[in-house]
């Protein structure tokens, strides 16, 4: 788990608001709680 407020005491960016913590591999996302995020997208046939 990534303690944030050792660097910075005020949220005043949207990364400070957002989950997200690192893109690890194509539609695989690191949260900075540890967790992570799969997705996956389609197209509809034309």
């Amino acid at each position: 788990m990534l303690n944030l407020r050792e660097y910075r005491q005020k949220a005043d960016r949207l990364a400070d608001h957002l989950p997200w913590a690192a893109l690890v591999a194509p539609g695989v996302v690191l949260n900075k709680d540890g967790s992570f995020c799969a997705s996956s997208g389609s197209a509809a046939p034309i």
